[in-house]
């Protein structure tokens, strides 16, 4: 499993686990409305990409 490569506000590195959307495809990370990522694709268990809820999967890389 690759780690979110995304920053956080703060500037320091993400490292939280990557998810891929089930629905869209898109991957990146889950946070919580005030922890905000540039990777982040996830908040609350909805896509920020195409607004599908519970779509959220592991990303698992080879």
């Amino acid at each position: 499993m690759k780690p979110c490569d995304g920053h956080k506000k703060n500037g320091s590195a993400c490292n939280k686990p990557v998810y891929r959307c089930r629905h869209c495809g898109v991957l990146g990370c889950e946070k919580e409305p005030l922890e905000r990522c540039t990777g982040q694709a996830f908040e609350l268990g909805k896509c920020l990409e195409c607004g599908h809820v519970n779509t959220r999967e592991l990303a698992t890389w080879a």
